[in-house]
């Protein structure tokens, strides 16, 4: 999912580019750059409810660091049967605030 969110951006900026000015250029890339920020949020949200939310409740949010999230996410990998760090970096990006 992620690599077609990143040939979709990519064309939308070559497209993009050949029409219109900088600016829009830029402002297509930052819209692609969302985009892929609200995949990875949902990918963390739908990973949190079906692997972690088995044993325990979020917390809130606030009540740690994104360091500290960090660190507990990737002491949680091997107990929740996380298979890989993107998922774990998808856990961490909904957790931080």
């Amino acid at each position: 999912m992620k690599t077609k969110l990143f040939i979709i951006s990519t064309l939308a900026i070559v497209f993009a580019s050949c029409s219109v000015q900088n600016k829009d250029v830029k402002e297509v890339a930052d819209i692609a750059v969302d985009s892929q920020k609200e995949a990875l949020l949902a990918q963390g949200k739908t990973l949190f409810e079906t692997k972690c939310n088995k044993c325990h409740a979020l917390p809130k949010r606030e009540d740690f660091t994104n360091e500290q999230w960090k660190i507990y996410v990737e002491q949680m990998i091997p107990k929740a049967k996380i298979t890989d760090l993107k998922e774990g970096l998808a856990i961490r990006s909904y957790l931080y605030k």
